[in-house]
């Protein structure tokens, strides 16, 4: 084995470096289900006390980097290599690996645990008819006359991250307030091929169609042009958000400026993940309340990440008649409902078009837009996320929805919030 061929010759490269390996305890590891797994693809969480110390980080990194160049030496192929290195949202890195180099690893004594990497998907599906803002202005069901009561001024100071496939930011309706932040998969452009991304932020904060008329929205693409993507990149999206928004607050300190707040929306689904939810989490506890769509496959959302992360809000949708939407996952997981069906947004073609989606995607920013129109009412600093999601569920509508299916029987309510 090429492993073993060369375990002298990697101990002389990495001689000086501080690793302990142990021949009986391996870091545990996480496949995912074959329906989301992908094959050698592995997310590696580093022990905290390692990735707090910069140079045990910097030290792990090299040494992962110097295995992979020797497993990799006289292999008709490049298989082995590391794609994304996590510094923020926790510590650790993907990596492709084959499963010799994956068992080696395995006994690093850095290593916390090894999660597969998963595919993710999109929750929406498909065609009719504005309504949704009305109705989370309405306490009783949604009619014709309902209309959307709103602060002019919410989003005002708010950067809302669009973890997706792009947004259109040439929109009109976007008014200049929407850009480009990163795009995590590789060879990607920021170009929004589907459309997805573009309508989950104009329901946030575009100014026809969305909550938050005055937030700033920008564009964190963790998908591929043709729909798909991969957990690993959405935990680098997060990443990327967590250090820019860190920067534009140090940068509003140093001008003697209001700080911005941050809020997100995450209208994905993966196969249940520890690292997702840990990623999802940690963003939370440093400021930037996710909001996450439930899933559309009419089950238990506990099955499904980050529907199942537990500190922010998981939104499942209704449609006009404050019925569960029939594709719209359930459960315990599930934090409250906001409308979803036929919802109409800003899409892709031109810098007007327009589209009508379903699906928990076109649920979870209605919920997203009152989080960052509550934040722009603050103060001088953002609500926590634990007042923040209180406020949001204190002020739901209770007992409305139709056929909730033991599920927290709540319903988004923002009219409340009007100043």
């Amino acid at each position: 084995m090429l492993l073993l061929k060369c375990f002298g010759l990697f101990f002389g490269l990495v001689s000086g470096a501080q690793y302990s390996f142990t021949p009986v305890e391996q870091a545990p590891l996480y496949l995912s289900p074959e329906e989301f797994a992908v094959p050698n693809r592995y997310i590696i969480t580093l022990k905290n006390n390692v990735g707090k110390n910069q140079g045990q980080f910097n030290q792990h990194i090299d040494f992962i980097r110097s295995l992979i160049k020797i497993t990799n030496f006289q292999q008709s192929e490049v298989i082995n290599f590391v794609e994304k290195v996590y510094d923020n949202v926790f510590y650790g890195y993907s990596a492709s690996l084959d499963k010799s180099t994956l068992d080696f690893l395995r006994y690093s004594e850095d290593i916390e645990y090894i999660e597969q990497d998963k595919y993710m998907e999109l929750d929406d599906v498909q065609p009719d008819s504005p309504w949704g803002l009305a109705r989370i202005s309405e306490r009783d069901n949604y009619t014709p006359a309902s209309q959307f009561n709103y602060n002019p001024n919410w989003g005002q100071g708010v950067n809302a991250y669009i973890f997706d496939t792009g947004i259109n930011t040439t929109h009109v309706d976007f008014e200049g307030r929407a850009v480009f932040g990163i795009a995590t998969p590789p060879l990607e452009t920021e170009r929004d091929c589907t459309g997805h991304g573009t309508h989950v932020a104009g329901i946030v904060g575009s100014k026809t169609y969305g909550i938050a008329k005055k937030a700033n929205l920008i564009s964190v693409k963790v998908f591929f042009c043709n729909g798909t993507g991969l957990a690993s990149y959405f935990i680098a999206g997060i990443n990327w958000a967590l250090k820019d928004h860190e920067l534009k607050v140090n940068e509003a300190i140093k001008n003697k400026k209001q700080p911005p707040k941050a809020v997100a929306n995450a209208s994905i689904t993966s196969a249940l993940s520890k690292t997702l939810n840990t990623a999802v989490e940690n963003a939370i506890t440093k400021n930037m309340f996710i909001v996450k769509s439930a899933g559309n496959r009419s089950t238990d959302s506990c099955n499904y990440s980050p529907a199942s992360s537990g500190l922010s809000l998981t939104v499942g949708a209704i449609n006009r008649l404050s019925q569960k939407g029939v594709y719209s996952n359930f459960g315990k997981c599930v934090s409250m409902f906001a409308p979803g069906t036929a919802i109409p947004s800003t899409f892709v073609g031109s810098t007007t078009a327009i589209a009508h989606l379903t699906g928990t995607s076109m649920a979870a920013p209605h919920v997203c837009g009152v989080a960052a129109a509550i934040q722009s009412m603050s103060g001088a600093n953002p609500y926590d996320y634990g007042t923040l999601r209180k406020m949001i569920l204190d002020k739901a509508t209770k007992d409305v929805v139709l056929f909730p299916n033991n599920t927290a029987n709540l319903l988004l309510y923002a009219k409340d919030f009007v100043k």
